[in-house]
Order: structure tokens, then C-alpha cells, then sequence
């Protein structure tokens, strides 16, 4: 063989076996000795109130109350849309329902974060660990764990999952320009009007949950509304996404490199100097209809997404029912300190703020093994012992 084609090979080979390594190390989850510390883990619930009668998740017996443990059965459902000019006339989901529990039960609706979700809300990682054995259906698992307590839940594909509406985006044109963010509360309530419909339910104690982003939006869906019982928000975030997305991905990025991980890194840099150069757009003339940001997201809707954001803990603040926040320690999709802003604008009023020691930003356990990924027993915990506190009586 010609020196020049072995020399060639052998190149070619380090070539790839470089890259090969880079794209290992951006699959590897982040150290937590990588992560700058995080606020140390509390509970917050100064402010909560007692009342008579039995929790959410309870029954009354003869000598008080018990906890409700039961088996789950499903029916597939749809319901009607408010935004029937937006190419979708009904949503379409999951119920999952208690058997064997007599009356109307409380009610859950289930609450997506960002992206074109299905109803399970399936998750294939975080920021902090970026890819799992197998993939995580969180909702699908919340609503099992609820169900067995007792609530009827609803999880629903979210309107901008196009695989799950095929028909429908087939059989009319979807114009994208026409995305507000106020579509994603509006579809909440719209699934809020239909729990209470349903003969099953208790339209007096309807719960709102939402995660990620849709843990953002829980409380704007809740306020005004008699009828929600409660709000709970998983790692949801209190800013904007202009201003939290590119710091995150910054400080991913630094985190990378941190773990020699230069492709991770310099991947991560390169996202967030393409968004802030988007953002940027909106503070001169710019075009409403503007799809910078990707993924059928106008420079109109992110410009409204920032309005509801930047009133988020406000919106908390004036909540006439109990809440609860649960975030994790070693969440960087969504910064552990919002729990601590929470809590303290929250210290008074009737709510819980949890920040779980070891979970990220899906609340399962970060160390453990990913091939059958399930919620952090603490997280399970802090739900069930919430659910059971929050009472109708006076």
C-alpha cells in the first residue's frame, strides 16, 4: 500500500474517531461537580391554611377521612375547540378514570410544556442529561399516579403536534402566523369546561398541573376561575424565554466545556447566538409574522409569550386557591432560583414551593439508571401529601 493512502487512512481515521468522541461526550449527562451550586433544598409552606373536610385525594369514612387507593380504567375523548378558525375544531385525549370510587370525583387537566407534544408528553432528556435509555412519558405516568388517588384526568395532544391532527392539518391549510401562546390557555380551559361536563366529575374541584412551560401558563389558566381547586406547577419558569433562553444556553455551554466537551459547547454557543440575534428583531421594525425562531414561532407570538411571562409570579400572587411549585436542585432548563423568588413572594399566601434535592428538570431522580425513567419518590410525595391538605371546607 501507497505511504500516501496509509497516511490518508490513518488521517481519516483519527478524523473520525475524534468526531465519534465529541458526539459521545455531548450525549454524556452533565457532572452535578459541573454545575455551580444550587440553592440548597427547602420546603416552603408558611402561609398555608387549615380547613375542615377531606383532601383532594381523600374519602370520607365514618370516623373521618381516608386515602384513596384504587385501580385506573381509560376512554379516549375529544372535545370542542374555542379556536375552531385556527384549523382545529376538537382536541383530542386521554381520560383516565377511577374505578370503583362512588360520586363525582375531583378532576385533573394535565398541561404541556414547550414543543409539538402528544398527550404523554413523552421526554427523551434534559439540558442536564441530554439523552435517557428510554424515553419518559411524563404524563402518562402522572395521570396513573393521580388516577389511582382518586382524580379524573385529562392529557390531551397539544394543538401543535401535526402528527397528531394529521387529518385535520391535512384537510385545512394550518397558517402558523395565526400561533398566539394565549392559544395553549385558551385550549386549557377549553379542556377545563369539559371535565366539568362530564358526568364523573366534581366541576367545583377541578385541578390545573402543568410542567415545564405549561407550568408557566397553570396559573393564567386558573386565575378567575372558581371552580380550580388547586394549581400545581413542575419546573415551571417565571421569565420570559428572550431573556432565560440564551443565558441557559450560555451556561450550558460553559458547563460543556467544564467536561471537555467542545462540540457540546460550541453546538450549544452557536444555538444561542442564532436566537439572540432573533430576539434582538423586536426591539426595531420588524415583521409580526417573522419565523426566526423556528418551529412555526412568530416574532408576534414570542413578543406576547414575554408579556405573559414577565406576569407570571404576579398572576401567583393572586391566586384565591392553594398552590403548590415543585422544581429540582439540578434543573438547568429552568433555574432553581425561581423557586426561591417563589417562595418568598408566595410566604404569604396559600401555597407550597418544594425545591427537591437531586432531581432536574423532569423531577425524575438525575442518578438514576435511565432505562426505565419514573418521577423522584420525593416529588410523588410532596403531590400526594398537597392533594390531601387542599379542602373545600370553611
Amino acid at each position: 500500500m501507497p505511504r500516501w493512502l496509509k497516511l490518508s487512512l490513518l488521517s481519516y481515521g483519527l478524523f473520525t474517531a475524534a468526531a465519534l468522541g465529541l458526539a459521545v461526550l455531548a450525549e454524556l449527562p452533565t457532572r452535578q461537580s459541573s454545575l455551580e451550586p444550587s440553592p440548597s433544598p427547602f420546603v416552603m409552606r408558611d402561609g398555608r391554611k387549615s380547613r375542615s373536610g377531606c383532601g383532594l385525594n381523600q374519602r370520607a369514612i365514618t370516623n373521618g377521612c381516608e386515602s384513596i387507593h384504587t385501580t385506573t380504567a381509560e376512554e379516549e375523548v375529544s372535545f370542542e375547540s374555542r379556536l375552531k378558525q385556527k384549523y382545529l375544531s376538537k382536541l383530542q385525549g386521554t381520560l383516565t378514570l377511577p374505578v370503583g370510587i362512588p360520586g363525582r370525583r375531583p378532576a385533573v387537566v394535565l398541561i404541556h410544556g414547550s414543543g409539538p407534544q402528544t398527550r404523554d408528553e413523552v421526554a427523551s432528556g434534559e439540558i442536564t442529561r441530554p439523552v435517557l435509555d428510554a424515553p419518559f412519558p411524563v404524563f402518562k405516568q402522572l395521570a396513573q399516579f393521580l388516577g389511582e388517588q382518586g382524580f379524573v384526568v385529562l392529557r390531551y395532544d397539544k394543538r401543535s403536534c401535526v402528527s397528531c391532527y394529521k387529518a385535520a392539518f391535512k384537510q385545512r391549510h394550518a397558517d402558523f402566523t395565526q400561533f398566539r401562546f394565549s392559544d395553549f390557555t385558551d385550549d386549557a380551559r377549553d379542556a377545563l369546561d369539559y371535565l366539568a361536563s362530564r358526568p364523573e366529575v366534581d366541576a367545583q374541584r377541578l385541578v390545573v398541573i402543568g410542567h415545564s412551560q405549561g407550568g408557566m401558563l397553570a396559573p393564567h389558566v386558573a386565575q378567575g376561575d372558581s371552580r380550580v381547586a388547586a394549581v400545581v406547577s413542575l419546573a415551571g419558569p417565571t421569565r420570559n424565554l428572550m431573556d432565560g433562553l440564551v443565558e441557559q444556553l450560555h451556561g450550558m455551554a460553559a458547563i460543556r466545556r467544564h467536561q471537555f466537551d467542545l462540540y457540546g459547547a460550541w453546538t450549544l454557543d452557536l444555538q444561542a447566538s442564532r436566537y439572540r440575534d432573533c430576539f434582538s428583531r423586536l426591539s426595531g421594525p420588524h415583521d409580526p409574522g417573522d419565523q426566526c425562531m423556528g418551529g412555526g414561532v412568530t416574532l408576534q407570538a414570542l413578543a406576547e409569550e414575554k408579556i405573559l411571562a414577565d406576569t407570571t409570579v404576579e398572576t401567583w400572587t393572586q391566586l384565591s386557591c392553594p398552590g403548590l411549585v415543585l422544581q429540582g436542585t439540578l434543573d438547568r432548563n429552568v433555574h432553581p432560583r425561581v423557586a426561591n423568588e417563589l417562595a418568598q413572594r408566595l410566604a404569604s399566601r396559600d401555597a407550597e414551593v418544594h425545591l427537591i434535592r437531586g432531581t432536574g428538570h423532569l423531577l425524575n431522580d438525575h442518578d438514576a439508571p435511565t432505562n426505565r425513567p419514573v418521577f423522584d419518590s420525593q416529588v410523588l410525595e410532596a403531590m400526594r401529601a398537597f392533594f390531601s391538605s387542599v379542602k373545600l371546607g370553611p
